[in-house]
């Protein structure tokens, strides 16, 4: 049997060289093992707590240590805790947020010159930083001020255009003498951020539409328009025009599923209305059948919902799956052998590291499909199989080259969840460090590399040009023509959001995102998380894994919001302790984070944490949260009335880790929950119907959904020295990646199905 198939370890501390040369070991207390353990606590209402205390009575929630508070209204450390953990974003100077404050208070009394004189000390201050919107949430100094401004009511609507209307007349003529350009939108733009709700914002903010979408930010131009609709009711501008405008803009964007919303809301007797549109007397319904008739052939907004596992592969199918009746797979390629799994062991026993495994050595390698060819991306090499032979098609380098790294992996701390794989049209896009700066450990820069999915030939790469100084982060996210990845610059924590053109991986622009909290990994080396980037509704939303999810409006290019939760434990070289070889215990299986969007919520739960938490975007605001183990991932949101899954009155929110359970989305109880013998936290499970199947290092096994009962036999399959893995459903093909190999088996034809469910 493979040594593989031994069970990872890793260590909880590492004293150094003092130990490993005088053989002082000694076991951690409780009490020091539980302080390890401190992180931040969100800050939730008193609903909230409410209803986790009733969680906890059903014993669905284990009793934790309490951790450090920040008041959500002044970002304030509540007295007598720690410092807070986790993701940080730059905050504004307290004086910003008195002012805030004060606006508020004189709002209120209807004070309404003391009111604007505040808001506009802070705007003049030109605001960089973010401040406390309670419940947890951060936003920008400048969306703040705007908001304020745009809620005002009516009564403070027109005390503020007695006060400003003469001056925003002004700026509005001099904007009108700028004949197009950057020039064109910066003037309008800063009419729009201060004078929106004067006489003139609504005209402003549609010249502003016009102009952005005439410099191509179709996104911009959106935004424009739809600032009007929703916060200026009583414009004089046709509202049929600017929804058929915003129609017009998301098109040319690619942003087909808002396209639709937008769409929609029109109605029957809007979309009757005839009106000249380019030169043409045209009725909106014709309009919008020309905008989609354009649309074919165009590429599509490749947007990551429910239905979409982190990797970006299809997580949910439409029918349950029938497991292979014989083990004997119709191809497998394997990377991984014995003498190289030999030599990430030796490397550790060099070390006087024997009896642990390096987690290298466990590795999974992320994998996609394209029904076509199955592509991996193993510890840096891409590669990619034909889907019906099995044959090696190529590969960026040879499996061999990592015989001579063995060593310098183990060594280096390799931050393995920086490597990642995805698809783009006809791309392949692989992350992670080159073998040929594997030595330089964790001042080495993780690349993005693209590459030609039929050939293999490099297209691109971030390791020269202007994506040269950030190390990547995160799996890139396709929108359109537009790549976007989470990176920090080379010898700095603090994360950005880049854009990055896909045909070229030019740098189009970045936002700056905030600074996440470092650990350390098993060679006691500073090791930062790996976020998530996912879409819904043209926002961009970044899930550290590290205590935040941040979104970020592409049109703008800004930070919109940060949303503050409790971190996964974070451990740091203060809190290091010394470990006994032959006392240590079985590492608990560690699954990456994940996020979906239903129905405008997000729903998402940190790789570690300690909870699922359901944030309402349209607010935003949280929902709830409901207590997870920290081994669990988010699998997919399946079920409901009429659905598969029991035919139950609501949907079931899927998990998966050392164990798989469902809990209903309506009352947040847990339907069922059933172990399973996982042994890698790099698991790729597949909903399908009324199934859900989970590849561990026992076999495939198939649970129903409504129940979590076993669905009969395990499947063993050919790969049996391995620790499990990844699912991925390729036409009638059922392809298992485990840490040792690719394998793909048959399915039963649809004929055979079909007598079977008779």
């Amino acid at each position: 049997m493979s040594v593989l198939r031994r069970w990872p370890w890793q260590f909880l501390a590492i004293f150094g060289s003092v130990c490993a040369c005088t053989g002082l070991f000694w076991t951690p207390s409780p009490a020091i093992a539980q302080a390890t353990r401190t992180v931040a606590v969100a800050d939730d209402d008193d609903e909230e707590e409410s209803e986790e205390d009733e969680d906890r009575e059903d014993g669905d929630e284990e009793d934790k240590p309490a951790g450090p508070t920040v008041d959500p209204n002044t970002g304030e450390l509540i007295p007598g805790r720690t410092a807070q953990q986790g993701f940080s974003v730059r905050k504004e100077d307290p004086k910003v947020v008195d002012a805030f404050e004060d606006f508020r208070r004189h709002s209120k009394a209807k004070a309404w010159e003391l009111a604007f004189k505040a808001i506009q000390s802070v705007a003049e201050k030109d605001p960089k930083g973010m401040v406390p919107a309670g419940d947890g949430l951060m936003v920008p100094t400048r969306q703040r001020v705007w908001q304020a401004l745009a809620t005002l009511p009516p009564e403070g609507r027109e005390a503020y255009r007695l006060f400003n209307d003469a001056n925003a007349k002004q700026q509005f003529e001099k904007a009108s003498s700028v004949s197009g350009g950057a020039a064109e939108v910066a003037a309008l733009q800063a009419i729009f951020q201060l004078y929106f709700v004067t006489s003139v914002g609504d005209e402003a903010a549609d010249r502003l539409g016009d102009a952005c979408f005439e410099s191509g930010d179709f996104l911009a131009a959106d935004a424009a328009w739809k600032a009007v609709l929703d916060h200026y009711p009583d414009t004089n501008l046709s509202k049929t025009r600017l929804r058929l405008k915003r129609c017009a803009a998301l098109s040319r964007a690619g942003r087909w599923d808002t396209f639709e919303e937008v769409a929609a809301s029109l109605g029957k007797e809007s979309t009757a209305e005839t009106m000249r549109l380019a030169g043409k007397e045209v009725s909106a319904a014709q309009y919008l059948a020309a905008l989609r008739e354009q649309a074919e052939g165009q590429p599509q907004l490749a947007s990551r919902t429910e239905r979409r596992d982190p990797s970006g592969a299809p997580a949910v199918t439409t029918a349950s799956i029938e497991l292979p009746r014989q083990d004997k797979p119709v191809w497998q390629v394997r990377f991984m052998d014995d003498s190289l799994a030999e030599q990430f062991q030796q490397a550790l026993r060099n070390m006087g590291w024997g009896n642990i495994e390096a987690p290298v050595s466990s590795s999974v390698p992320p994998a996609v499909t394209d029904g076509k060819r199955v592509y991996l991306n193993w510890l840096g090499i891409a590669f990619a199989v034909d889907a019906n032979t099995g044959k090696l098609l190529w590969r960026s380098r040879k499996f061999s080259d990592l015989t001579g790294q063995a060593q310098q992996f183990a060594y280096g701390g390799v931050n393995i969840s920086r490597y990642e794989i995805a698809l783009h049209g006809n791309h392949v896009l692989v992350t992670g460090l080159p073998l040929d700066q594997i030595n330089q450990g964790m001042g080495g820069a993780y690349r993005l590399v693209c590459h030609n999915a039929e050939t293999g030939a490099v297209v691109w790469t971030t390791k020269t040009g202007d994506v040269a100084p950030f190390s990547i982060a995160s799996a890139p996210f396709s929108a359109g023509d537009t790549l976007y990845v989470v990176a920090n610059r080379l010898n700095q924590q603090e994360m950005h959001l880049l854009a990055l053109s896909a045909d070229k991986g030019k740098l189009q622009w970045s936002v700056q995102l905030g600074t996440p909290q470092a650990s350390v990994n098993y060679r006691g080396q500073s090791q930062s998380p790996s976020p998530l980037v996912v879409q819904h509704a043209g926002m961009l939303y970044v899930l550290t894994n590290n205590g935040g999810v941040l979104a970020v409006d592409p049109a703008n290019k800004r930070l919109e919001w940060a949303f503050s939760c409790e971190p996964p434990p974070i451990m740091n070289s203060n809190e290091m302790m010394f470990f006994d070889p032959d006392m240590i215990r079985r590492q608990p299986v560690k699954t990456p984070g994940a996020a979906f969007v239903r129905d405008s919520v997000l729903y998402f739960k940190e790789a570690g944490g300690y909870a699922v938490y359901a944030l309402d975007l349209a607010g935003p605001k949280l929902k709830w949260k409901r207590a997870a183990e920290p081994s669990e991932m988010i699998i997919g949101i399946g079920g409901g009335a009429g659905g598969a899954s029991g035919g139950t009155s609501s949907p079931n929110l899927f998990l998966a880790g050392s164990s798989a359970s469902a809990i209903d989305l309506s009352s947040r109880a847990m339907r069922w929950s059933t172990n399973l013998p996982v042994e890698t936290g790099m698991l790729r499970p597949i909903l399908g119907g009324d199934r859900l199947y989970v590849f561990s290092g026992r076999g495939i096994f198939a649970l129903d959904t409504a129940t979590g009962d076993p669905a009969g036999r395990p499947f063993r399959g050919a790969d049996m020295d391995s620790l499990g893995g990844a699912l991925l459903q390729c036409g009638e093909k059922l392809v298992t990646v485990s840490n040792l190999t690719v394998t793909a088996y048959p399915l039963p034809s649809a004929a055979v199905r079909q007598s079977s469910a008779q």
